[in-house]
């Protein structure tokens, strides 16, 4: 319930990629939910971390797709 309004939030043009905000608005909302904020911290990382992985390995089968290859995109 918390990730939705989290990730809107960090979707202001304001940082790259969301980081520093995502983590803040994480922080706060772990807060007011009444659980740890580094915990916040640490999910947050860890949900950057994962949304930088795959957007790497998406971008590296793109490049070595057969239709790139063939020019044909």
């Amino acid at each position: 319930m918390l990730t939705p309004p989290i990730i809107l939030i960090a979707m202001m043009p304001i940082s790259i990629a969301g980081w520093g905000v995502r983590e803040a608005t994480m922080m706060v909302a772990f807060g007011y939910a009444g659980l740890a904020r580094t915990d916040g911290m640490v999910v947050s990382i860890l949900f950057g971390l994962v949304y930088f992985i795959v957007g790497g390995l998406g971008g590296l089968v793109w490049i070595f797709s057969a239709e790139k290859a063939n020019g044909t995109n």
